[in-house]
């Protein structure tokens, strides 16, 4: 239904791409794109009541991403894990939402992300794990 894809050229890369189909290296698990949080400045009169709109703006927002890594060998779990955390660590780069179905697709331009691929010695020995990241994006 989603797929996710994070351009990579500025590493000199193709693409990668996460989806929710449940198979590959790369599997979506959970997408939060962000909530728009609106920093409205109003003036306002002490004889007056209400006030006046005089700017609005939307902050940087925060994009959540859990992927789910599948690998036949732990070093490939790990390799895997450094290819992903490379993309999202890149200082200015693209994330395009595409969903099943939709007209259209939707563009998000990132910067660099927080990552954890925390040691999962269960998860390692059956060839997955989770890699989690919060992005930062323009609105």
């Amino acid at each position: 239904m989603i797929t996710l894809t994070i351009d990579r050229s500025s590493l000199g890369l193709l693409p990668l791409t996460v989806n929710d189909t449940g198979t590959g290296t790369y599997v979506l698990s959970a997408f939060a794109p962000g909530t728009k949080a609106r920093d409205n400045a109003v003036a306002t009169s002490r004889w007056i009541d209400g006030g006046q709109l005089v700017s609005s703006r939307v902050d940087v927002l925060t994009m959540d991403l859990v992927v789910r890594i599948n690998a036949a060998s732990v070093a490939a779990l790990k390799t895997a894990a450094d290819e992903l955390d490379a993309a999202l660590g890149q200082f200015d780069y693209t994330i395009t939402e595409a969903v099943t179905g939709a007209l259209t697709s939707t563009i998000y331009t990132c910067m660099p992300a927080s990552t954890s691929f925390p040691y999962d010695p269960i998860g390692f020995r059956a060839g997955t794990s989770l890699f989690t990241a919060s992005i930062p994006r323009q609105p």
